[in-house]
């Protein structure tokens, strides 16, 4: 995950190509589908399943760069979006232990739900609140970080 966020930043700072949108979606196309493949007839050896597609995979690290790059070359004016998506990172990091601690949370209070229609808006509300707490956690991140990135720059530029 670090290793994408790395290269995320290196793609929104220097961006250094500007692929074609249509080669992006053939390419994504192409390897989504040999992960769809690799999961659905995952390789062989030695006694071990081996898939393509699992944790940092070179072709999970491909789509990745190139989902990337096309949400890079779209121009989005929406400042609701853009304001949502500039704490992504935050919601995408903490979303696993916030759907545990949630789950567990649930557990403990005995908390079930006798319908299906109820449990339907009870995993879209769960789902928002995860997302509301995790951006909140990301406005706090930014802030905190972004004091500190100007005091380190002032520090190494400037040796104050």
């Amino acid at each position: 995950m670090i290793l994408l966020y790395i290269i995320g930043r290196y793609i929104r700072t220097y961006r250094d190509v500007s692929p074609a949108k249509w080669k992006c979606f053939i390419l994504l196309l192409l390897l989504w589908c040999l992960n769809t493949l690799s999961i659905l007839h995952p390789i062989q050896f030695g006694g071990i399943t081996h898939s393509l597609c699992r944790d940092n995979s070179i072709t999970n690290i491909l789509i990745t760069i190139l989902l990337f790059y096309i949400f890079k070359s779209i121009d989005v004016s929406f400042q609701l979006i853009n304001r949502l998506t500039a704490n992504i990172f935050a919601v995408f990091a903490l979303e696993n232990a916030s759907t545990h601690i949630l789950a567990q949370l649930m557990l403990d209070y005995e908390l079930q739900v006798s319908g299906t229609f109820i449990a339907f808006f009870l995993i879209i509300l769960m789902v928002f609140g995860i997302f509301l707490l995790n951006s909140l956690i990301g406005v706090i991140r930014e802030f905190l970080l972004s004091r500190m990135d100007q005091f380190i720059i002032r520090l190494l530029v400037y040796g104050k």
